[in-house]
């Protein structure tokens, strides 16, 4: 269980509607990724590290060539971490 939660440090949160992101947070996404489609978004709570405590924002999408990304923003609108699939 100690790996699981050393891997990933924000666990499972909250789904969350458009309306609900962060102003800047969702700026920032929609400025980065104007043709995301499938947009999925999950308020979460950082766990370990230098982010303990933080409230982040992971959203999963699809971009134009249907390629599946995973990124986590920040309140603020900054990236926080990458990923495709």
């Amino acid at each position: 269980m100690l790996g699981l939660s050393l891997s990933n440090p924000a666990m499972a949160g909250k789904d969350l509607n458009e309306a609900e992101v962060p102003p800047a947070a969702l700026k920032w996404f929609k400025a980065t990724y104007p043709n995301a489609a499938k947009v999925e978004w999950e308020q979460k709570k950082v766990h370990i590290g230098k982010r303990r405590g933080e409230t982040i924002y992971e959203v999963e999408f699809t971009d134009e060539y249907d390629i599946d990304h995973e990124v986590n923003v920040s309140a603020d609108g900054k990236l926080i971490k990458g990923k495709l699939d």
